[in-house]
């Protein structure tokens, strides 16, 4: 069972429900620090799921600053924060970060090639403009997976297993598709603008790495000797060479496809990059979870950031846990945790998947 927020913070390896801000400050004033933040804060992209969760406007370099001036607070001096954003907000982040306090000192990036394009095409919205999307002439039929977020369902790259509650109290689990019809245009207005589209198809996400200074001038040594974070720990996230040495890791992350690009151009013992792709079915599912989160990272990539930035048997707080996977990663390197996640939903399946995975496990 999530614990409210409300309750006291100290029982560490839980997770809470409620507003991160309102939560974090209550921590603070009770004396509570971490030695990590790892998380995925929303990208104000506008995702329609119902409940304005990634809608903020003009108002989103405030509410990164809201959230990461209390995860300031309750941050050990030198201590980390790693912050996924998408690429055409992560200015706002970087910013909201700095006006909280924070040295924004890296961007990682993760490439991968599993990324679906959301733009809209001009010559459907033309058509749509002039009210001949019916005449619209259908070429071929695709079956696209989608999620039911808070009960609308939303175009994605992997389906998940749905359970949806009857009033008569029965449950059933199923998979989800979606029939998508690919028109053509109908119009001659629409065919002159047939292959154009408002974006490209996304293939990274920046991280944003940031600090918080140290207490004082020239205590560097002095802060990580007596607390522990301050520096980022090579040794966990180097790749191995054949010869059992370590090549130091990049700020690049990839996925499999990306890799494999990589490897062709340079040569697999020249690549210096950490190889995961997007979280798979198996991995949402794990558990015996349903997940229907929208935003669900992998469990290798959140992995090999706690890894990073926490000291050994250090404390990673996520205060934006949705479905658990920092969590996770954070038990299985070792770590103890904190999640908070603002739906009650999202934060009792973060709280089963943290419970049933096993350290050491992947």
């Amino acid at each position: 069972m999530t614990v409210d927020a409300a309750d006291h913070p100290i029982a560490v390896d839980r997770v809470f429900n409620g507003k991160c801000q309102e939560t974090m400050a209550r921590w603070a004033r009770r004396g509570m620090v971490v030695d990590a933040v790892v998380c995925d804060p929303p990208y104000n992209l506008g995702m329609d799921t119902g409940d304005g969760w990634d809608r903020y406007g003009d108002e989103f370099v405030a509410f990164h600053e809201s959230w990461a001036r209390e995860a300031f607070a309750l941050l050990k001096p030198g201590g980390y924060l790693c912050a996924f954003a998408a690429g055409r907000t992560y200015h706002q982040l970087a910013i909201g970060l700095e006006m909280a306090g924070f040295d924004v000192v890296d961007q990682l990036m993760w490439i991968y090639a599993q990324g679906r394009p959301k733009g809209r095409d001009l010559d459907r919205s033309i058509d749509e403009f002039l009210g001949k999307t019916a005449e619209r002439p259908v070429v071929y039929t695709d079956h696209v997976p989608a999620y039911v977020v808070h009960g609308g369902p939303r175009a994605e790259e992997i389906p998940v297993p749905v359970r949806h509650s009857h009033p008569d109290g029965t449950e059933h689990e199923h998979d989800l598709r979606r029939h998508r019809d690919v028109t053509a245009p109908a119009t001659e207005e629409a065919q002159r603008w047939q292959g154009w589209n408002t974006q490209l198809a996304p293939a990274h996400e920046p991280i944003c790495l940031a600090q918080k200074p140290f207490a004082a001038a020239g205590r560097d040594y002095l802060d990580l000797a007596s607390q522990g974070p301050g520096a980022l720990n090579i040794a966990a996230t180097g790749l191995r060479r054949g010869d059992g040495s370590i090549r130091y890791p990049t700020n690049v992350l990839v996925d499999e496809g990306a890799g494999h690009f990589i490897d062709a151009l340079y040569g697999s013992e020249c690549a210096r990059v950490f190889y995961c792709p997007k979280a798979s079915t198996d991995e949402r599912r794990s558990g015996g979870v349903a997940n229907a989160h929208p935003t669900v990272k992998p469990v290798a990539v959140m992995d090999w950031l706690c890894k990073l930035v926490t000291p050994p048997g250090g404390l990673v707080l996520d205060p934006f846990a949705g479905s658990g996977t920092t969590l996770v990663a954070a038990k299985l390197g070792g770590f103890h945790w904190l999640g908070i996640e603002m739906s009650e939903q999202y934060a009792e399946i973060a709280e089963q998947r943290s419970r049933r995975s096993r350290m050491g496990a992947r």
